[in-house]
């Protein structure tokens, strides 16, 4: 074979200084991906990407959907404070009226709410509508999808008999003022266990 045609047969290569540079096909094959990626498609999805990513890393590390609020009750060495608690009162008539209890509590919203919680019996016994046999519900706050919710549990050792009229008026008195002191949604509970009923009359929210 020829010199001529033996140079034809050898890649399109040359070296300088015994270093071989890549041939042009190659270098164009390089300026072709910069093309692609410059193309306002691929422009475009990479701008998406960058902008999903702070919910992508939320998603993650964020916190749990339901997550416990502050621990019931005071602690130990907590300082006890009076604050003014609002009160809305549902009579045995059908009658709605609101108040303010001065309650002393610790300084968290569980020790507050449940405070405001025994405050609420003693009106309700008064107007004849809560059973002076049951004790005053204690509360616990949570947090779930953004939203406050106050779970209300209603302990009782015995069974009380009272009239429709009665457990719904203390019902929704419960309900009414927990919402009134900021609660977004109210779940009432017996005896620390979901009921179908507080006293047999009137279903749970």
């Amino acid at each position: 074979m020829s010199e001529a045609r033996q140079s034809a047969a050898r890649p399109a290569e040359a070296r300088v200084g015994g270093v071989s540079r890549r041939s042009p096909r190659v270098r164009r094959t390089a300026r072709d991906w910069t093309g692609t990626l410059l193309r306002p498609q691929v422009l475009l999805a990479f701008i998406a990407l960058l902008a999903a990513v702070p919910y992508l890393l939320g998603s993650f590390g964020g916190r749990p959907a339901d997550a416990p609020l502050p621990p019931f009750g005071p602690a130990a060495g907590e300082t006890l404070r009076e604050v003014e608690m609002p009160l809305v009162i549902v009579d045995g008539d059908g009658g709605v009226w609101s108040a303010f209890a001065t309650v002393r509590a610790a300084d968290h919203e569980t020790a507050r709410l449940t405070a405001t919680l025994a405050a609420l019996r003693d009106v309700l016994i008064d107007e004849d509508v809560w059973p002076e046999a049951v004790a005053a519900p204690t509360a616990a706050v949570f947090e779930s999808n953004r939203r406050r919710v106050v779970v209300v549990d209603v302990v009782q050792e015995e069974r009380v008999s009272v009239s429709v009229a009665q457990e719904w008026a203390a019902l929704r008195s419960l309900v009414e003022t927990m919402r009134a002191a900021g609660a977004d949604d109210v779940r009432v509970i017996v005896n620390g266990e979901v009921a179908s009923t507080l006293w047999g009359h009137v279903a749970l929210p």
